[in-house]
């Protein structure tokens, strides 16, 4: 169990291992960037299911820290014995109406976690809220990362 599967169980919470759906890698490493594929809200084989709605923004936050959660199971994974990771860039996808606008309260779910697991230093990132037609499996929120790897 690396340092991030700790983090997590210190807050109660369980990274489950992730397999990919497809031709893809759930990280790319390139010198000390991790570049990570997009994660959806999907829980072992149930997906939370868009569209994300103005009246609910609770399902769509938990979309996202569950989205988030599968983030972090990918980068605990992929981080080598006295390695730890700095978020930098986070993009997050919201299935959504035309007429829906607070993507960008849907993936504070996501950061929050983040920030939460990684620290204030580690987890806070830049970031970008867009709204989408459809994501894979009818998923709600999809994730990906960009993050710099820092050696102890």
């Amino acid at each position: 169990m690396g340092y991030i599967a700790e983090a997590c169980a210190k807050q109660g919470l369980t990274l489950q291992p992730i397999a990919p759906r497809g031709l893809y890698r759930p990280a790319i490493r390139h010198g000390d960037m991790l570049y990570l594929s997009g994660q959806v809200s999907r829980l072992g084989e149930e997906t939370i299911a868009g569209p994300a709605l103005a009246s609910d923004l609770e399902r769509g936050q938990l979309a996202a820290r569950t989205a988030a959660l599968r983030a972090l199971s990918v980068l605990d994974a992929a981080l080598g014995l006295g390695e730890r990771v700095r978020v930098l860039k986070l993009t997050g996808y919201v299935m959504s109406e035309p007429d829906f606008t607070q993507h960008s309260a849907v993936i504070d779910g996501a950061s929050r976690v983040l920030v939460a697991v990684l620290g204030e230093d580690a987890g806070a990132h830049a970031r970008t809220a867009i709204g989408v037609a459809s994501l894979p499996s009818s998923g709600m929120v999809e994730l990906d990362l960009v993050c710099a790897i820092e050696r102890d």
